[in-house]
């Protein structure tokens, strides 16, 4: 994961990035050329996704994309730290290529390949290899730096689904502090993941701010509880990848 500090207390942010499609060709003096001329795609940090499938495969700095699981018709080869866009849409799940993060939902994984999704419902390819890390969705959370109840572009909550004593909605609602929101994953049943309530989050100075969930256990009584994470192929929480 990227472990740059960000200015502000939040997952990183939602801003739309341009890509570049498919390229058209027009004619040129002599001598004849094809000179590129760029079509945008509007890709945003976390965009939507046909389905969750069975985790994430996070790129490395430069990869390949292909057509077919015989790994054959190359779709497109990108690194993201030659140019700002890559050659033809390319939108993963979450889409931040400035910090190297391009993470596309997994369908399938084999011993050649894995089977992903692009721009919402395209299938594409990645070959099976060590540079190409598969996580799990429990693993992804889990390893992150925290989660907080998915929020809108203003910042507020993009829903109100309450911290549940136990993992179910017909549970005992929990209070959630007021204030920003940031909690650490202790771990996953289903869709739903149990949380402690960052108590030092919203103060001026957070002593552990970086390192947040590495000393949850320091806050005097927490509050402790569970958020629904998913609801069939939608995320309803924001996993904070950076501290």
């Amino acid at each position: 994961m990227v472990s740059c500090q960000p200015s502000e207390k939040a997952p990183i942010p939602k801003e739309e990035s341009t890509i570049v499609s498919d390229s058209i060709s027009h004619k040129s003096e002599a001598p004849s050329k094809e000179v590129v001329q760029a079509a945008t795609q509007e890709c945003s940090y976390d965009n939507e996704s046909s389905s969750l499938g069975i985790g994430l495969v996070l790129a490395p700095d430069t990869f390949e994309l292909f057509n077919d699981s015989l790994l054959t018709d190359r779709y497109l080869e990108w690194d993201v730290y030659s140019s700002d866009a890559p050659p033809k849409p390319t939108c993963s799940k979450y889409y931040m290529p400035e910090y190297a993060i391009m993470h596309f939902v997994c369908l399938q994984q084999t011993k050649a390949f894995y089977k992903v999704l692009v721009n919402n419902n395209q299938i594409k390819y990645f070959p099976k290899k060590k540079e190409y890390e598969f996580k799990t969705w429990e693993n992804y959370i889990l390893n992150g730096v925290g989660i907080r109840r998915a929020t809108n572009e203003n910042g507020s909550p993009a829903n109100e689904r309450p911290l549940q004593k136990n993992p179910s909605e017909t549970s005992e609602s929990i209070k959630i502090p007021e204030g920003h929101e940031h909690f650490c994953p202790l771990e996953v049943n289903g869709d739903w993941v149990k949380v402690t309530y960052n108590c030092f989050y919203n103060l001026e100075r957070d002593p552990y701010e970086g390192e947040p969930c590495q000393f949850i256990d320091k806050c005097a009584n927490p509050t402790t509880g569970w958020l629904k994470w998913r609801e069939e192929n939608k995320i309803l929480i924001d996993i904070f990848l950076m501290p």
